[in-house]
């Protein structure tokens, strides 16, 4: 019978540990429920790295999940390649499922999030903007794609006046959600995997907050003569495991490397 494996590929911080770490934990916690042989963890910034994780398991087959929020550079071009330098790449069969923010699951996660904030905060829906904050990048087309598809399904749920996207780093940018929101609230969620630089101080200085270096996350004041509330990534929320395993568990994805017969 063969053996399976499940890696959860994630970009990783060399200077950030607390953000290998919160995989690290997903990890842990998919690995109590003993639906894969081997539970392992894989980083591009980071160690083990995306080149020698297959090298460290035992199993016939692999799935590996991109812990990312969207399709672009790192899922679909330097994952692929670096998995294919590990010296067991040509012997087992490896599949790659799609990144953690495509998951339709994503939008139940959203939603549920952005109603806690509501009642934490004692807003009202119909007085709220909604702002999607994804990383981005001009070296992959599809980059934007799962903020703006996630973004599209909130405005399905109905869940307030305004549903917006902007992007770190690519248009429109974070700071344009200032001018493009149009009611008296704002609840900004990052669609990020961990509360890295990204999420805890670039995003919330280029709102207007002025965050300390322990700076704890939700961040809520007036900007603007706007009443601002800055969330912790998506990420932070303890319903990415489940969307995790569903992704892991559930066949599809392309199949990277079949192995030999």
């Amino acid at each position: 019978m063969n053996r399976t494996a499940l890696v959860l590929a994630a970009h990783g911080s060399r200077h950030e540990p607390d953000v290998n770490d919160r995989v690290r934990g997903f990890a842990r916690m998919l690995s109590a429920h003993r639906w894969f042989d081997e539970v392992a963890v894989a980083f591009h910034q980071g160690e083990p790295g995306f080149s020698r994780i297959l090298d460290r398991l035992s199993a016939d087959e692999i799935v590996v999940v991109p812990v990312m929020t969207s399709e672009g550079y790192y899922s679909d071009v330097v994952l692929p390649r670096e998995l294919a330098r590990n010296a067991r790449y040509a012997t087992i069969r490896v599949r790659r499922t799609g990144p953690v923010g495509t998951h339709p699951g994503m939008a139940t996660l959203v939603a549920r999030r952005f109603r806690k904030i509501l009642l934490d905060h004692e807003l009202h829906a119909s007085d709220t903007t909604l702002a999607l904050i994804g990383h981005g990048t001009r070296r992959h087309a599809r980059s934007r794609h799962a903020t703006w598809e996630l973004a599209r399904k909130l405005r399905q749920h109905e869940l307030c006046a305004q549903v917006v996207a902007a992007f770190l780093d690519d248009d429109p940018q974070v700071e344009s959600i200032l001018e493009t929101a149009t009611h008296p609230n704002l609840i900004v969620i990052p669609f990020l995997i961990g509360d890295g630089p990204h999420a805890a101080r670039d995003i919330p200085r280029r709102l207007g907050f002025i965050p300390s270096d322990d700076v704890s996350l939700p961040l809520a004041g007036r900007i603007r003569h706007r009443y601002v509330v800055c969330d912790s990534a998506v990420g932070m929320d303890p319903g990415i495991v489940e969307v995790i395993a569903e992704l892991a568990r559930t066949p599809g994805g392309p199949v990277l490397q079949e192995a030999a017969p």
